[in-house]
């Protein structure tokens, strides 16, 4: 098929995944698109699995402004590699709303070599948005430990004898797309002590820590001030988190 057929068909696709109850919604909030299908992430990466990642298409599917979920996929479907940072840039600077930030740092600038330049650059914007950019893909890096390694929570367990496991999901679309023994290999149901790291609401976690484990996160608004002073004050150092993993394994 060629690009067009792409679009068209994958048009289809988002209209059978509607979902009224969220489009309806997301207009009363404000969302700025005139097309909103009201599809789940979920859904978007399910449909995104299935089509042939390219710039050409990515860049097609940018290009639909007034599409919500059109605005969702490209970002799925930009490889990474081949993304420059002047159009790096230029997408980051022309986000229209909170949510297409969250899923274009998410999926596709969090992992450009450069990602760190450019949120710096973001959060000296004079655009609102754009800072928002910036501060959310800074976000991103924090979480994927290009700020602060997790080793060394492995590390401290283990002196203690504990065998710990550090697992890394920045992405729990793409986890729960996987395989059920792939998921067991990865967070066995035997293994009850979990305690999950979360640099913002902890609501999604409690799924995967279960009602033996616990989540390290935010339960207020959020503050500015450097990252390391906001680590300290939300308790997400070695020594919280650690204090945490003992709770639970005493339980």
């Amino acid at each position: 098929m060629n690009n067009e057929e792409i679009l068209r068909n994958t048009r289809k696709q988002f209209f059978a995944y509607r979902n009224g109850i969220i489009a309806d919604s997301l207009r009363k909030n404000g969302d700025p698109h005139s097309m909103i299908m009201g599809c789940q992430m979920t859904d978007v990466a399910q449909i995104a699995a299935d089509i042939e990642p390219s710039k050409e298409i990515a860049e097609a599917f940018w290009a639909d402004t007034k599409h919500r979920e059109c605005r969702m996929i490209a970002p799925m479907l930009y490889p990474s590699a081949d993304m420059d940072k002047a159009t790096a840039m230029e997408w980051a600077k022309n986000v229209e709303c909170e949510e297409i930030a969250d899923v274009l740092c998410h999926r596709l600038l969090r992992k450009l070599p450069f990602a760190a330049e450019i949120a710096k650059e973001l959060k000296r914007s004079a655009e609102p948005m754009a800072i928002y950019t910036g501060f959310r893909l800074l976000l991103n890096l924090v979480l994927m430990n290009k700020v602060e390694k997790t080793d060394s929570l492995k590390a401290e367990l283990e002196k203690d004898g504990v065998d710990a496991r550090v697992v890394s999901m920045p992405c729990m679309e793409d986890f729960e797309a996987q395989s059920e023994k792939y998921k067991q290999s990865v967070l066995p149901d035997e293994v009850r002590a979990r305690v999950a790291v979360e640099a913002g609401s902890p609501m999604c976690w409690y799924k995967y820590v279960g009602l033996d484990g616990k989540v390290v996160g935010m339960e207020t608004f959020g503050a500015s001030a450097p990252a390391k002073q906001l680590f300290t004050k939300f308790g997400f150092t070695v020594e919280n988190v650690v204090a945490a993993a003992k709770d639970v394994l005493a339980k």
